[in-house]
């Protein structure tokens, strides 16, 4: 339901709920009715809303006469029309839960894979994020932003050409798969990974947050095999252990570090020396 918002304000008082007490994001001012004020605002009851609503299609919720405003249209819909969703984040190698209220109404929402031309448009936001993040990676593990995507220890091809074993689709097909594995490990576990490189591929923040930021500089570009291969070799290493013609354009010289921060001076917030003494073990 779509209301106007000089109606919702005879019958409903205007409160924010960004600062709650739980890790709920996007609720941000919403309209409630002036008699369930004291309800949403000193309880639990925000809390209560989304552990029954996550994960929940908006066409399956009931009516809620709490209005919140679209951000593409900029109308005021009711809470039953934005998609509740729970995920995980990393914060200081311990994983944190937390829900999100859409921004945008599901039915405009660039997450909404039902609605093609949404399907669309996701797509290429996630392509440009991608296509940028792909450039720092490139420049900091070639040091050539044009560079072919290469396994730095094998030197194998990571982008593939092979045959569509199907009568139907294209012939032939490309294929890609790559990992970014962290130089220093322990145990077998990698000790400064506080992201998934995936994710952090596909992140908007990637290249303007020097936490994210430091995570991917202190990996390797390695295909499928040799990223087992080193993991069966050797359950402790660190930057030290590498020779270093394998190691990542930026991490092989100052000199080298220089000319990604050329490119990137967000660098230039970072300390070289202590980067580099904290890929020790």
């Amino acid at each position: 339901m779509v209301r106007l918002e000089e109606e919702l304000k005879i019958t409903h008082e205007k409160i924010n709920l960004r600062h709650n007490q739980y890790n709920i994001l996007g609720f941000g001012n919403v309209y409630i009715p002036k008699e369930e004020v004291h309800i949403w605002t000193n309880t639990d009851q925000i809390f209560k809303y989304v552990q029954d609503k996550v994960n929940i299609k908006p066409s399956e919720l009931e009516f809620i006469n709490i209005f919140k405003q679209c951000s593409v249209t900029k109308q005021w819909y009711s809470l039953n029309n934005f998609k509740l969703e729970k995920s995980k984040k990393i914060r200081k190698k311990r994983r944190v839960l937390y829900y999100t209220l859409r921004s945008s109404s599901w039915e405009n929402d660039y997450h909404n894979q039902s609605n093609s031309l949404q399907k669309f448009k996701r797509d290429m936001y996630v392509s440009d994020i991608k296509f940028k993040n792909m450039n720092f990676i490139k420049l900091w593990q070639y040091g050539d932003i044009n560079a072919k995507l290469k396994c730095l220890v094998s030197g194998t091809d990571i982008i593939k050409t092979i045959s569509n074993p199907f009568i139907i689709g294209e012939d032939p097909i490309e294929t890609c798969t790559f990992y970014l594995h962290h130089l220093k490990v322990k145990d077998g576990v990698s000790v400064t990974k506080d992201y998934n490189p995936a994710e952090l591929i596909i992140n908007p923040s990637m290249l303007t947050n020097l936490n994210m930021l430091t995570d991917i500089m202190g990996t390797i570009l390695l295909e499928d095999s040799t990223h087992k291969m080193i993991h069966s070799l050797n359950q402790n290493s660190d930057y030290t252990l590498y020779k270093k013609e394998f190691l990542p354009f930026g991490l092989r010289s100052k000199k080298n570090w220089n000319i990604v921060s050329k490119v990137y001076p967000i660098l230039q917030k970072i300390n070289y020396e202590d980067f580099i003494n904290n890929l020790k073990n």
